[in-house]
């Protein structure tokens, strides 16, 4: 599962890295040559959802949150559990009106 998740976070990487190329060759046939990519900002926004979408699945999977670890640290047993469950469930409600938002736009452009 490790070779799968290294895998998927490689490719968003790649996927920041192509919208940055869009993004700079849309700036540069902008300003400079007057012509645009035909449906550039479309692709970028799908690379760009791409990237976040798997970028926070490989995060939530790998338990590599943004954290504060100096109360969690000090904390007993017990509180660090307390931290843990407040902590996934409000993960996972996030995740919830995500998933929402998103099939909702989704079935929106369709």
């Amino acid at each position: 599962m490790n070779r799968i998740v290294a895998i998927v976070e490689r490719a968003a990487g790649y996927f920041i890295g192509i919208l940055a190329v869009i993004t700079f060759s849309e700036a540069i046939l902008r300003y400079v040559f007057g012509s645009h990519i035909p449906d550039g900002f479309v692709l970028g926004q799908m690379v760009q959802g791409i990237a976040i979408c798997w970028g926070i699945a490989t995060a939530t999977y790998a338990d590599r949150h943004i954290t504060v670890d100096i109360v969690y640290e000090f904390a007993g047993a017990p509180v660090r559990r307390l931290f843990d469950v407040f902590a996934y469930t409000l993960n996972l409600l996030f995740l919830m009106v995500f998933g929402y938002a998103i099939t909702v736009k989704v079935f929106d452009i369709l």
